[in-house]
C-alpha cells in the first residue's frame, strides 16, 4: 500500500518520487519497448551541427548549430560564439542517458562523412533513422544542406548547452552557461587518462561525440588515433573521478575497437561522431499508479524554493 509520495520537479527532463522512503529517478520507470523505434515526429527538440558549421541559409558560420524538424527544413539554433568548429553536442541532463547505458533505450548515432543518422535497439536491430532530406535539404544558392552530421542533440528545445571544439588542445568538453560564457567541464588530459591513452599520444585525443548527465557522467567517442590502436568506433561511458572508462555495452555487444561499425550498419566510416538516445518513459507505481510525462510548467515557489506536492 502506498503511504506517501512526494513529486519534485526538476525542469522538463527529470523528477523524483519519494515512495515508501525510497527515492526513485525517472529512469527507474522506463519500460523499454525494443520492437518500437520512436519516429522523427515523436522526438522533439532536434538539433545538429554540420561538419562545416553553417547557418540555416548555408553560409559558413563557426559555432552555429541548427534546429531540424524531420522534413528537411532548419532554423538557427545555438551560436556558441567561438571561432572553431563544433565537434560534439549534448545537454547537461540528456534524456535517456541512464537508460541507453543500461541497454534500455535505442542508441542513435552518425559517423564521419555521413549525412544520415542510424539507430541500434537494445536487441541489436538497426537501420537508418533519418536521411539527409529529412535532416536538412539543400536550399537555394550556396546551401548544400547536411553534408556530415557532426553533432546531435534531441529532446529539448534549443538546449545543447554542452559542446566540444574540433582540435582544441586543452578542453574536451565545454559548458555553455546561461549568461553566454563558456567554462571547461572535461579536459583533454582527463579523457585521455580515462580511456588509457599514453601521455605521448594524449594530445591526439579529440572528443567528437557525447551525451552527458550532470557534471560527472558522460558517454563519448573520439576521433581515430592510429598510434593508440583506436579506430574511432569506440564508445565509452565514464563517471568522472571513478577510475577508467568502460566500453558501452548495447545491442548485445561492446562498442569497442573489435566491433565493426561500417560492416554492421553500412555507415560511411568507422568513426562515430554523433551520439544520442531515443525511447519512451512509462511505468506503474504500486497498485496501478502510472507515471506519465507532461509538459513542464513553471514551479510554484516560496522564497525561491520549489513547493513539494504531496499526493
Amino acid at each position: 500500500r502506498v503511504t506517501s509520495e512526494t513529486i519534485f520537479s526538476d525542469g522538463e527532463k527529470s523528477f523524483t518520487l519519494d515512495l515508501k522512503d525510497k527515492v526513485l529517478s525517472l529512469s527507474d520507470f522506463i519500460v523499454p519497448d525494443v520492437d518500437t523505434v520512436s519516429s522523427l515526429k515523436q522526438v522533439r527538440g532536434k538539433e545538429y551541427s554540420n561538419s562545416v558549421d553553417k547557418n540555416t541559409n548555408g553560409s559558413a558560420d563557426p559555432g552555429q548549430t541548427l534546429n531540424w524538424f524531420g522534413n528537411g527544413t532548419t532554423t538557427d539554433g545555438f551560436d556558441y560564439g567561438i571561432r572553431g568548429q563544433v565537434d560534439a553536442m549534448a545537454n547537461s541532463g540528456d534524456a535517456f542517458f541512464r537508460a541507453v547505458i543500461r541497454n534500455q533505450a535505442t542508441l542513435v548515432f552518425s559517423t564521419s562523412f555521413d549525412d544520415k543518422i542510424y539507430y541500434e535497439t537494445p536487441t541489436g536491430a538497426n537501420n537508418i533513422w533519418a536521411t539527409a532530406n529529412q535532416i536538412d535539404k539543400p536550399g537555394p544558392g550556396i546551401d548544400l544542406g547536411v553534408t556530415d552530421v557532426d553533432g546531435l542533440e534531441l529532446w529539448g528545445g534549443t538546449d545543447a548547452n554542452r559542446f566540444s571544439v574540433y582540435g582544441d588542445p586543452d578542453v574536451a568538453v565545454y559548458n555553455y552557461n546561461s549568461n553566454g560564457t563558456t567554462t571547461a567541464l572535461y579536459t583533454q588530459e582527463e579523457i585521455a587518462k580515462a580511456i588509457g591513452v599514453d601521455d605521448e599520444f594524449a594530445e591526439l585525443v579529440n572528443l567528437d561525440a557525447m551525451m552527458t548527465s550532470g557534471r560527472n557522467l558522460i558517454m563519448f567517442s573520439i576521433d581515430p588515433i592510429e598510434e593508440a590502436g583506436l579506430d574511432g568506433g569506440e564508445i565509452w561511458v565514464w563517471e568522472k573521478g571513478s577510475g577508467p572508462a568502460d566500453f558501452l555495452k548495447h545491442g548485445g555487444h561492446l562498442w569497442n575497437t573489435d566491433f565493426k561499425v561500417m560492416e554492421t550498419f553500412g555507415t560511411a566510416s568507422e568513426n562515430v561522431n554523433a551520439l544520442e538516445a531515443i525511447g519512451s518513459y512509462s511505468g506503474i507505481l504500486d497498485a496501478g499508479f502510472e507515471v506519465i510525462p507532461v509538459k513542464s510548467l513553471p514551479l510554484d515557489t516560496v522564497g525561491g524554493n520549489p513547493i513539494p506536492l504531496s499526493i
